[in-house]
């Protein structure tokens, strides 16, 4: 399997250290394909140490970070996931919607997973909403992240009209598999009328200290449909 490194060197010490064995901030937003100032600001505001984004343009730059987009476009020069981190290696993407990275010694995985009434076009497989889910699904398991993220368009209420309810169990047994934490499952959608539909999946040996949403607003307005959702962890 080929990598690619990519380092910031010096630049670096922009950002403060980044120590995940003292603790991480994991944070996913979906830009909607939009990337101006505000949204740079608001993103580093976050101050995470890992972003897993969607639906990206290509020319979204943030101080102190490099970052790895998908190979496969959603739109021209929109990538539909992408990676942030002081310093990563490029991955091969195991689905055309997904970017794969290596941050500090950790697997780390962002995708936009297919939504309800999503057609059997490209890049989804299979020949229903179940047999679509499974097909990205199970991609994604074959490389085996340790930090999976991004906009998979599944609400895990138990009436949650997001996503069907295969598409929601197809992700359980997948986060069984892995033995990952669904972090962000409690969280509100932006709405406030259902729970998230962006996550994010950490090692379920692994202390979560918080999990938050964060409006995706500044005083000028909105920056995207989806807000953008941090968890704080502490690896064991």
């Amino acid at each position: 399997m080929a990598y690619v490194r990519h380092n910031l060197g010096a630049e670096a010490s922009i950002r403060r250290p980044f120590a995940p064995s003292f603790g991480m901030r994991i944070g996913t937003l979906n830009l909607d394909g939009r990337w101006t100032s505000r949204h740079r600001d608001f993103l580093e505001r976050l101050e995470c140490d890992v972003l897993l984004l969607t639906e990206v343009p290509p020319e979204l730059e943030l101080s102190g970070m490099v970052g790895h987009h998908s190979e496969h476009k959603m739109a021209p020069g929109q990538s539909w996931a992408a990676i942030y981190a002081p310093d990563l290696w490029h991955l091969p993407d195991p689905h055309p919607a997904a970017a794969l990275a290596e941050v500090e010694g950790l697997r780390v995985c962002s995708s936009v997973l297919p939504w309800q009434g999503s057609r059997p076009h490209y890049p989804w497989g299979g020949d229903d909403s179940h047999g679509r889910i499974s097909y990205a699904v199970d991609s994604i398991i074959e490389v085996e992240p340790l930090i999976w993220g991004g906009d998979w368009n599944a609400s895990f209420a138990p009436r949650g009209y997001t996503g069907a309810r295969g598409s929601r169990e197809v992700l359980r047994k997948a986060a069984d598999r892995l033995q990952l934490t669904i972090a962000t499952e409690h969280l509100d959608i932006q709405a406030g009328n259902d729970k998230s539909i962006d996550h994010v999946a950490v090692p379920a040996h692994w202390t979560v200290r918080a999990a938050g949403q964060h409006r995706a607003e500044d005083q000028h307005g909105m920056l995207s449909d989806h807000d953008a959702y941090v968890v704080q962890v502490t690896p064991a």
